[in-house]
């Protein structure tokens, strides 16, 4: 974990949508909390809405200073972020400091549960 914000197992658009609700909920002054909306970004060529989230600057448990968050307008999910922090030198600029990108995604691949099942004799567990 040197040098890591997270552990593998928290990788995944679940556990990403889950950060974002979770970052978003622990924003302390909601008022203080500057969003601004975008209609016509792209991604890989995927029309997205980008949504760009400003966090005070003076609250130093927030995730970053600016979350940009590119949700597909088809499938209405993330599929890129990115996170800024603001280095106490102002003079530097935005740091980008997390940035997580979805692309080419297969949705509804026709896998069932038994597909994910470990008890599914076909994989031959011991």
């Amino acid at each position: 974990m040197h040098d890591e914000h997270y552990p593998i197992t928290d990788i995944g658009l679940a556990n990403l949508c889950r950060q974002l609700i979770k970052r978003g909920e622990g924003a302390g002054d909601p008022s203080q909390v500057r969003v601004k909306r975008f209609p016509h970004a792209r991604i890989n060529n995927r029309q997205c809405y980008l949504l760009e989230v400003t966090y005070p600057v003076h609250e130093p448990k927030i995730w970053g200073y600016l979350a940009r968050v590119f949700m597909d307008k088809e499938w209405k999910f993330p599929i890129r972020v990115e996170v800024f922090e603001l280095p106490e030198e102002r003079a530097k600029g935005l740091q980008l400091v997390e940035e997580y990108t979805y692309l080419d995604l297969k949705l509804n691949n026709g896998y069932s549960d038994a597909d994910f099942d470990r008890k599914n004799r076909q994989y031959k567990f011991p």
